[in-house]
């Protein structure tokens, strides 16, 4: 591993060649090592279509995170993918919690860059930025947020599983907001609003009861000041992922989300 000096700053530069929510859960670490060491400052190289959502996740860290185009990575940048080594994914499928999975992989990341690990317990892995309490266009008091975006790591197939969920659900009178259309006037959504994922975030927050596909969202949608109080959270992914409280229910594919989904919320 190179480390480049620039007088008394450390500077190590970074890749991770896939996803949005890898993405984000690699700034939260690096978040919390600068917080910890002010003489540290990371050149990140993602795919150039995540540079504007991730400036988000920056703000108040432009000077020590530095985001850069994936094909500008110099040979010496180090591989910051949580399943660079291809464990990831038979960790989930053994039904260990993410984010016990994520505390491992930040440490054992810390342990690469012979930097101490900030993270001390699993909550430390969940967001806990203040702009996650920020209200916006459509924080309220809601009873279901629907996490109906579409997935880039096949993760799940969208089918007809959310318009099943959703016209039982208007049948309650209950209040409904989507990430992506839905088609249903009643139901608004975040993409229409413009909001980011930090402003999910605080939707999320104000969410009685969260479901959907675990993709990028879900980063902000369980943060530090909700993954307690949600009364219960569906999560959709074919490999079944987990997390720690009793109050997340997985489901692996459409026709279990069919048979199951009633019987829990």
């Amino acid at each position: 591993m190179t480390v480049f000096n620039q007088g008394k700053m450390k500077v190590f530069h970074v890749h991770q060649p896939f996803h949005l929510g890898d993405n984000i859960y690699n700034i939260h670490l690096y978040r919390k090592l600068i917080e910890a060491n002010s003489e540290i400052i990371f050149i990140y190289y993602v795919q150039s279509v995540y540079i504007k959502p991730l400036n988000d996740f920056i703000k108040g860290y432009e000077d020590k995170i530095i985001l850069k185009p994936y094909n500008e990575r110099p040979l010496h940048s180090i591989n910051s993918w949580i399943n660079e080594d291809n464990t990831y994914y038979d960790k989930i499928i053994n039904n260990i919690c993410l984010e016990v999975i994520y505390y491992e992989f930040y440490q054992k990341f810390c342990k690469r860059l012979g930097l101490d690990c900030p993270i001390n317990d699993i909550v430390g892995t969940y967001l806990d930025y203040t702009e996650l309490l920020e209200p916006n266009a459509l924080t309220t008091k809601n009873d279901y947020l629907i996490a109906n975006s579409d997935p880039f790591s096949g993760q799940w197939v969208i089918r007809d599983e959310f318009k099943f969920i959703t016209d039982k659900l208007l049948e309650k009178n209950v209040k409904i907001i989507s990430l992506q259309p839905t088609g249903i006037s009643l139901i608004p959504c975040t993409r229409d609003y413009g909001l980011n994922l930090l402003q999910v975030g605080n939707i999320a927050i104000n969410s009685r009861y969260i479901f959907g596909v675990h993709s990028a969202p879900f980063c902000t949608i369980i943060n530090k000041y909700n993954y307690n109080k949600i009364e219960k959270c569906g999560v959709f992914h074919i490999h079944g992922i987990k997390y720690s409280g009793n109050n997340f229910y997985s489901f692996r594919n459409n026709q279990e989300v069919k048979n199951r989904f009633f019987t829990i919320f």
